[in-house]
């Protein structure tokens, strides 16, 4: 009976430190990486990097503590229904990694520092899940952020602190991004869902600065792409879109409202018969170079306002409706546009500057509405009623 006491405090002892078989955490440490792998489906988890630079473990079987690290991996087990919460009190010097597996999960970053020195990698697999940035100070990554959230619902939340990026944002697998918070990335950004069958949505609601290019590849549903509220890109705009579903509640759309981008933008898709494709740029916005639509099937409508570099604008549709109505100001642009089947309608406003138009309405009875004083001396119109 003596012992007793003893031999319970040197197994409740053993049960807590850190890789022995006891513990819900398997744990790897060299000089400068701690990993933490789970083994044990033992509820929500939170590690924090703590102001001295030291990380604790936190789950259901109390914390450990760990010497400070520069880069911190954790991975988390498959298939459980758990919240991770990562609070950064001071910075981490080197990356962070999160594999968070298969299983409907949320992910928070959050801490009153939140800052990575390094890149910021989170991967994730099948099911929904749910990462949120910024949840206490805004988010900031010196290197690359790149976020897989794999197939299933997936959704990054963006609280309204904003987040800033040192060179290169990805986002795959991840069908709703919506920012209400200052953003800035110096590289580029990438939207990806790679044709997963959920409808998908990238909404800017903030201040949103790309120094170099944007690029949107869409699902095999539905896409918006809202590139709003003075959203900068210093380069191209390209959003890939794919043939929507047949039962499709809204087509899909691009809209710049109003945004400034720098270079080219280009938007293409597949047979969107059922909704249609949509794309806008605002009249209170700017595109520096080209403009280049490949709408194929579909009741399609183009609205191009604002004001244009003076490059090429080339509208290409398919059978079906197509209604574009050019309005871009600015310099004088070469407009080339072949509407294909369907019963179509050009439109060109009396803000329209051109230099050049160039038409085919294709077959069907198409309208021409032309409020211009006069059609630039390089005009051919094919196949007009």
């Amino acid at each position: 009976m003596t012992y007793r006491p003893i031999l319970l405090a040197l197994l409740l002892t053993i049960s807590l430190r850190p890789g022995l078989a006891w513990s819900a955490f398997e744990v790897g440490e060299t000089a400068n990486t701690l990993s933490l792998k789970e083994t044990l489906d033992d509820g929500d988890v939170t590690v924090e990097v703590r102001a001295d630079g030291s990380i604790d473990l936190t789950d259901f079987r109390g914390t450990t503590s760990f010497a400070p690290r520069a880069n911190l991996k954790v991975q988390l087990l498959d298939n459980t229904r758990e919240q991770l919460t990562i609070n950064l009190e001071s910075v981490l010097a080197g990356s962070l990694t999160v594999l968070a597996g298969n299983g409907r999960r949320t992910i928070e970053l959050g801490g009153s520092v939140n800052e990575v020195a390094g890149n910021l990698m989170i991967k994730a697999g099948k099911d929904s899940q749910i990462l949120r940035l910024s949840v206490a100070a805004p988010l900031s990554v010196a290197g690359n952020v790149r976020i897989d959230l794999g197939s299933g619902a997936d959704e990054l939340q963006e609280s309204a602190r904003g987040f800033r990026v040192g060179k290169n944002l990805t986002m795959m697998g991840v069908n709703t991004f919506r920012s209400y918070g200052s953003v800035h990335v110096t590289g580029n950004v990438k939207f990806a869902v790679n044709r997963e069958r959920v409808r998908s949505v990238f909404d800017n609601e903030s201040d949103f600065v790309v120094e170099r290019n944007l690029t949107y590849i869409g699902s095999s549903a539905d896409d918006d792409v809202y590139i709003n509220d003075e959203m900068v890109i210093g380069g191209n705009v390209t959003a890939k879109l794919f043939d929507g579903p047949a039962d499709s509640a809204g087509g899909q759309n691009v809209v710049c409202n109003p945004c400034t981008i720098g270079g080219n933008l280009k938007v293409s898709s597949g047979d969107t018969s059922a909704g249609g494709d949509h794309v806008v740029v605002s009249s209170v916005s700017s595109v520096g170079k080209s403009i280049v639509l490949r709408l194929g099937e579909g009741p399609n409508r183009a609205l191009l306002a604002g004001d244009a570099g003076g490059g090429r604008v080339k509208y290409q549709g398919g059978s079906g409706v197509d209604e574009l109505e050019f309005d871009l100001g600015g310099s004088a642009a070469a407009l080339s546009a072949s509407l294909g089947e369907g019963a179509d309608h050009l439109i060109l406003g009396a803000s329209a500057s051109l230099r050049s138009l160039n038409v085919d309405f294709g077959d069907g009875t198409d309208v021409f509405t032309n409020e211009l004083a006069a059609l630039p001396d390089k005009t051919t119109l094919r196949n007009l009623p």
